[in-house]
């Protein structure tokens, strides 16, 4: 009997509507199945790569924090630390170009000196020593800015020089890191054009005559830059230069300038130091040299050498 039930039952066949119908919600079942396969497999990676970001950045937030503290806790005195703390570079006054303090930067100036016509005087300081005792400030920084003056008398016009120094360092006196104060130079740098217009004369006797095709420039353009290094042969400062500066105090009056407190050098004008090449020059007049000591010393024991100044007085 069984065997017979179950030959039936092999014999039974589903219609073919039912037949596509069950093929048809296997197919989708199969898809259904597919998606969440799918889905589940890439929420899965994305899980693991935001665990892996997540980790990553935490090591980060860690090394930098372990970076800050060991930086604010042993570097403050090293040489990376004093390296990273400089300041920018020094600022100086930005002239229109053209001018003559543009120009001087980058051209060189044919030198005019009045040596000859004055009686020189002879040096009365010998050395830094006795340059740093006749001061009433002596000072390190930098020319921030200078300024050209023509100075006119009945018995002759001159030039001069005012620069703005920005101090960084004060070795002697009142004077402190952070001011400016105006130091006044005899000489300067002007144009042949001009030098020739202040200085030349402007009346001739009945019996004085300009030579036919005179040519005051002797071929030369009147836009040429010349340097006037005054009564003692020496150079004015220029700007950017760094220095070392023995003072004493002047109003210059006579300039005009007497709004300000001024400043001029001892010695003649020669009371300076000009940083070049890593050397702190000692400005000697040419009539001087062999008389006074050439003290010029490198950059890094200029402060040394202000000291051992100091110490004698």
């Amino acid at each position: 009997m069984i065997d017979n039930y179950k030959k039936m039952i092999d014999s039974i066949t589903a219609s073919e509507e039912l037949q596509n119908k069950t093929i048809l919600m296997l197919k989708n079942k199969a898809n259904e199945n597919n998606k969440i396969n799918t889905t589940f497999n890439s929420n899965r990676r994305n899980i693991c790569a935001y665990k892996i970001c997540a980790t990553a950045a935490c090591f980060l937030i860690v090394a930098l924090s372990v970076a800050v503290f060991y930086r604010d806790s042993f570097l403050p005195n090293s040489t990376f630390a004093v390296r990273r703390q400089t300041p920018e570079s020094k600022k100086t006054l930005t002239y229109a170009p053209g001018t003559v303090q543009s120009r001087i930067m980058t051209e060189e100036a044919s030198s005019i000196s009045h040596r000859g016509t004055a009686d020189r005087i002879a040096p009365v300081y010998k050395n830094t020593k006795e340059i740093y005792a006749a001061s009433e400030n002596v000072i390190k920084g930098y020319v921030y800015s200078t300024e050209y003056i023509w100075y006119t008398s009945d018995a002759f016009t001159t030039l001069y020089t005012k620069s703005v120094i920005a101090i960084e360092k004060s070795y002697k006196g009142k004077l402190i890191a952070g001011e400016k104060i105006m130091v006044f130079e005899h000489g300067g740098v002007t144009t042949l054009g001009e030098w020739i217009k202040k200085t030349s004369s402007k009346e001739y006797k009945s019996f004085e005559k300009v030579p036919k095709n005179y040519d005051p420039y002797n071929g030369k353009s009147p836009n040429t830059l010349v340097n006037y290094t005054g009564l003692t042969g020496i150079s004015t400062m220029r700007t950017g230069q760094d220095v070392v500066l023995f003072l004493n105090t002047e109003n210059f009056e006579f300039l005009g300038q007497n709004d300000k407190t001024g400043y001029r050098m001892v010695q003649f004008d020669a009371g300076k130091m000009v940083l070049k090449d890593g050397v702190y020059q000692s400005v000697i007049s040419p009539d001087s040299k062999g008389i006074v000591k050439d003290e010029s010393c490198a950059e890094g024991e200029i402060d040394n050498l202000m000291k051992s100044s100091e110490s004698s007085n």
